[in-house]
């Protein structure tokens, strides 16, 4: 009797284990992981929302070596209008073979490769809020043509910075599967196709944007005209595999002057009387802002803000780091007139506009001044802040040329110190009214005639 009851115990035992072990074993499979949101629950409209400013938001990332904002580096230093500056040849020194156009592998994991990195990411967080908002009808979303048209313009904006940079890339859209993103070659579209695509994004947002957005920051239906009127221009100019221009493109011209003039007369917009508040964040989407990235400190209900620029700064106690982006003596030579037009043909000749004495007594264009600053001068406006040489972190290597655009005044509210870092939610305008005024001239230089040569 003893030997039974035990193994009626040692049963019974086991099919509670058993029972015990099957139910917490399904019950943990069963689990909804926290953190995570089913992809049905993204579907509703107040998600795709939600997934829309996502998008935007990334339009501000600006990690120091993720660079999506603002893009002086691979812009301005590669241009020639700066030296990359820092403490020397070898501090990010990847942008110093960008800088001096050597050993530029495409496959390299770095900074070229992050370049990439960041436009896709922000590539697919559009891709992911157009799929989502188009299952939607437009009785449960009203707004669902004019996000549409919000997201096909950010689109446009990121891909034609890679167009800037690298004429040809992967043209991934909304229904590309997944598993054949690597397999998009940046070969499959031709140059004049690639710029079509970006057209014809920008022609869907003049279509359905509104002439005026009840949020600052998102475009509306002048600024979609402003960009599509930049994206004919550079189309027009049509090329061949080595770069040349073989054609010019008279229709397109004709449009791009005829998008300015609406533009000219019909956004509101208009010149700032004094230069200077196009880079000062108490003016910032202001009459001359046709479209901005929106820059914050810390009011945005986030720790440190969406700050830019943090590379900048001179070396000295009210800022402290770290120095990049000099402006080139080339490009302030550029700035020298006679009887004050610009001297094209012989502005690297005689005095070097790096000095206190040579930028006093040449005669140049006083927007000079706003784009750059030498030790002796008043920085960013400020009467007794006094640039001083030991301000610049390498000035053996770079010279003592320092930014003064995208910075802001130590005092300024805009101002953060994020430790070892610093930055400001100064914004950063993508489209400005005076380049349509530009684009407008160029275009009308091309279509030729007396009337259009005397408008330009």
């Amino acid at each position: 009797m003893k030997s039974l009851i035990r193994k009626s115990k040692i049963t019974c035992l086991g099919v509670t284990l058993v029972f015990f072990v099957s139910f917490s074993c399904t019950s943990l499979l069963d689990q909804v992981p926290q953190g995570v949101i089913s992809d049905s629950d993204l579907k509703t409209p107040d998600k795709v929302e939600q997934m829309i400013n996502a998008a935007y938001s990334f339009l501000g990332q600006n990690h120091f070596n993720r660079q999506f904002s603002i893009p002086y580096e691979e812009g301005s230093v590669r241009g020639g209008e700066a030296y990359k500056g820092g403490a020397g040849t070898n501090d990010n020194g990847e942008r110093d073979r960008w800088e001096q156009f050597v050993y530029m592998q495409p496959t390299a994991i770095g900074d070229l490769d992050d370049l990439w990195y960041v436009h896709y990411v922000a590539i697919n967080r559009v891709h992911d809020a157009m799929r989502r908002l188009r299952d939607l009808t437009d009785a449960e979303y009203p707004l669902k043509s004019r996000r549409m048209a919000e997201l096909r313009f950010i689109r446009a904006h990121i891909y034609y910075y890679m167009k800037v940079c690298f004429k040809y890339f992967p043209y991934i859209d909304e229904d590309t599967p997944q598993d054949m993103y690597d397999k998009v070659s940046n070969d499959e579209l031709t140059d004049q196709q690639l710029w079509g695509k970006l057209i014809d994004d920008m022609r869907f947002a003049v279509a359905n944007l509104p002439a005026v957005q009840p949020e600052v920051g998102r475009p509306n239906q002048f600024a979609a005209k402003a960009y599509l009127a930049k994206f004919l221009l550079f189309a027009a100019y049509e090329q061949d595999e080595s770069h040349n221009i073989n054609n010019i493109n008279r229709e397109k011209i004709q449009e791009v002057a005829s998008l300015c003039d609406d533009i000219i007369k019909n956004s509101g917009k208009s010149l700032y009387p004094d230069f200077a508040r196009n880079f000062l964040w108490e003016y910032e989407n202001g009459q001359e802002s046709i479209w901005a990235i929106q820059h914050s400190a810390n009011n945005d209900g986030s720790p440190t803000g969406r700050l830019n620029s943090w590379l900048i700064y001179p070396v000295n106690a009210d800022y402290g780091c770290c120095g990049f982006l000099q402006p080139s003596v080339n490009m302030m030579n550029k700035y020298k007139t006679v009887n004050g037009v610009p001297d094209f043909d012989n502005y690297n000749t005689g005095a070097l506009l790096d000095n206190l004495e040579a930028i006093t007594t040449t005669p140049i264009d006083p927007r000079l001044m706003h784009t750059a600053i030498i030790p002796g001068l008043p920085w960013k406006y400020e009467p007794t802040y006094i640039m001083q040489r030991s301000w610049v972190r390498q000035p053996e290597v770079y010279g003592t040329t320092m930014s003064q655009k995208m910075i802001v005044l130590p005092t300024c509210p805009s101002f953060r110190k994020t430790n070892p870092f610093m930055g400001s939610g100064l914004n950063w305008d993508v489209l400005r009214f005076d380049e349509v005024i530009l684009w407008r001239a160029e275009a009308l230089i091309q279509l030729g005639g007396s009337d259009n040569l005397n408008e330009a």
